[in-house]
């Protein structure tokens, strides 16, 4: 399927771009609306395996966290992919809740939760 054919049956769609961040799609009033995330800085990127998956796992959490803003769940999922790239293997990340605030204010202005 094409983003536009997916967007014909969804109003929200999230594409994630390795390196360079996601996309937020927004469907409003039969028009696209793109969202550009940028991707969370890393000291440096040991392994890539996983990013995915922390990527989404911090888009849900930041999703009901933020009572459905899209834009602040991309965001969240931006800074748990960060930390997932910076070690070997897919689950041997680990952060505290002021460790993630810190540097989701780092990205982008505010705290995350």
């Amino acid at each position: 399927m094409t983003i536009e054919n997916i967007l014909e049956n969804t109003e929200i769609l999230v594409q994630t771009k390795s390196e360079h961040g996601s996309v937020v799609m927004l469907k409003e009033h039969g028009q696209t609306k793109n969202i550009d995330i940028p991707a969370a800085e890393v000291d440096s990127v040991k392994d890539p395996t996983g990013a995915g998956d922390a990527y989404r796992a911090g888009l849900i959490k930041g999703f009901f966290l933020s009572d459905g803003d899209i834009v602040h769940a991309a965001r969240m999922g931006s800074v748990t992919a960060a930390y997932c790239v910076e070690v070997y293997g897919p689950q041997n990340y680990n952060f505290s809740a002021n460790s993630f605030n810190k540097r989701f204010k780092n990205a982008f202005g505010e705290k995350a939760f």
